[in-house]
């Protein structure tokens, strides 16, 4: 079982590496500072961001913002009959560090508070709290990457299977 909001796989298509390329550029706009869609549903292409020779760096166009929106990261490979997709999802570093820090920061407290109740020999409410929190924020991360993942593993997958 993973733990950490990370996701790698690979496809294996029939298609060229030309006709990958061609159908990522077909649905990714390029990557801008500021997005305005917060009100329109009339999105051109649902991904932005780089597509090269053979690699690509791309993510979900959505409205408004998600912090553990993934960042996907593609390697073509042309094998001897079919080419491979090599795939890493991941959320973005800033997110990642602060989602480290709220976790690391509630563990040391859980830690000092289960140490301190122990040593004392007396139940102390706060345990609980504290070890809500830390699930509550661990699987809140866990499970919004999950979901985000899984739509836009789901589209790569009808992209690049459907000859």
């Amino acid at each position: 079982m993973k733990f950490f909001p990370y996701d790698s796989y690979t496809i294996k298509t029939k298609l060229t590496p030309d006709e990958i390329t061609q159908r990522l550029e077909e649905n990714t706009e390029p990557k801008k500072i500021f997005r305005f869609n917060f009100f329109s549903n009339s999105l051109t292409k649902p991904y932005e961001g780089e597509i090269n020779e053979d690699t690509f760096d791309i993510k979900r166009i959505i409205s408004g913002r998600d912090s553990f929106l993934p960042r996907i990261k593609g390697k073509i490979s042309k094998l001897t009959i079919d080419t491979e997709v090599h795939i890493i999802m991941r959320m973005a570093l800033y997110t990642y560090i602060v989602w480290l820090i709220i976790n690391g920061t509630l563990l040391y407290a859980l830690f000092i508070v289960t140490n301190s109740m122990l040593l004392q020999r007396k139940f102390n409410a706060s345990v609980l709290i504290l070890f809500a929190m830390t699930v509550i924020v661990y699987l809140f991360a866990f499970l919004s990457f999950k979901y985000e993942s899984s739509q836009s593993k789901k589209f790569l997958d009808d992209l690049l299977m459907n000859s």
